[in-house]
């Protein structure tokens, strides 16, 4: 009876007894002994149920069937070399592909060198970026479209927690804007002062509005844009002042002052990915090296 099992190894013994012309031959190319080899040639004839091999004194030679078996051994082989080292390449992460969604401050000024990095040093893995907000990410990471999600705010119970990230939103202003004033600058002091802001509806706005009104405090807003580099882009321009998240102001363009204030701001990135279901080797590979380049930009963070 044929076994649904061929051993690889039967299949490279068998290669190597036609191919270098002896069992003896094939035993030390091998590294093994030769009885070794004639029960891997037997167990390959039980395999396929053929006489591959007739004896002609002490030799070995090849029936008419094994002659035709012989060539499509010697074209599989190629094949079955390739796919065992494309095996080793996805198990050692060599291979892959991994889909990340962040929300844009992220995938703007953070996450572009980080990835690069990674990719550099894995050449062959495929990476693809999204970009939405911590909601959109949210359900495109449940739909199993993306991998990995670097989001803002609270996750919920039901992702695996690969990286916290504590950070806090700083003032920029022109250059030489209150030349003579310290950090942290008080809040309450800059009401009057004209005021860069994201537009209404976005996140970043939003936990800035309740922030402020939590401290019964009001902005003077000169200015409203779609992105905080566009914030930074009119700050430099000395039109007023803005408030980013210290991601973009460690990024931001020249002619800025970067000021710390109080009340401060803070909240949290989180790398997350399904709580169902188990990452490729890739993308393992790739929480486990955002967590550890982020602990060094940010210093401790939190993981599972």
């Amino acid at each position: 009876m044929i076994n649904d099992r061929l051993s690889l190894r039967a299949i490279h013994a068998f290669h190597a007894v036609v191919t270098l012309g002896s069992v003896a031959a094939a035993a030390e190319h091998l590294n093994v002994t030769q009885p070794a080899i004639s029960h891997l040639l037997k167990s390959l004839e039980e395999w396929t149920g053929l006489t591959l091999f007739r004896k002609t004194g002490r030799r070995l030679e090849l029936t008419d069937d094994g002659q035709v078996f012989f060539g499509d051994v010697a074209s599989a082989l190629p094949i079955i070399s390739n796919l065992q080292e494309s095996a080793e390449a996805i198990r050692n992460a060599k291979r892959g592909h991994v889909r990340i969604v962040a929300i844009p401050v992220v995938s703007e000024y953070l996450l572009p060198a980080m990835l690069g990095r990674f990719m550099r040093d894995n050449p062959f893995v495929e990476i693809t970026l999204e970009v939405a907000d911590t909601q959109r990410s949210l359900t495109l990471l449940e739909a199993g479209t993306v991998d990995l999600a670097l989001i803002s705010g609270v996750h919920g119970k039901g992702h695996e927690l690969h990286a916290d990230i504590p950070t806090r939103s700083v003032l920029i202003a022109p250059i030489d804007w209150r030349a003579e004033s310290a950090s942290p600058i008080e809040l309450a002091s800059i009401q009057s002062e004209p005021f860069i802001a994201l537009n209404k509806g976005s996140p970043f706005r939003y936990a800035l509005d309740q922030h402020l009104a939590r401290a019964g405090l009001g902005l003077n807003v000169r200015a409203h844009v779609r992105t905080q580099s566009a914030i930074a882009g009119f700050v430099a321009s000395g039109i007023g002042i803005g408030i980013v998240d210290q991601i973009v102001a460690a990024r931001a363009v020249e002619g800025i002052r970067v000021l710390e204030f109080e009340p401060a701001l803070r909240w949290s990135f989180h790398l997350v990915s399904r709580s169902t279901g188990t990452l490729s080797t890739s993308a393992n590979r790739l929480a486990e090296y955002l967590q550890e380049e982020l602990s060094a930009q940010f210093g401790k963070t939190c993981h599972a």
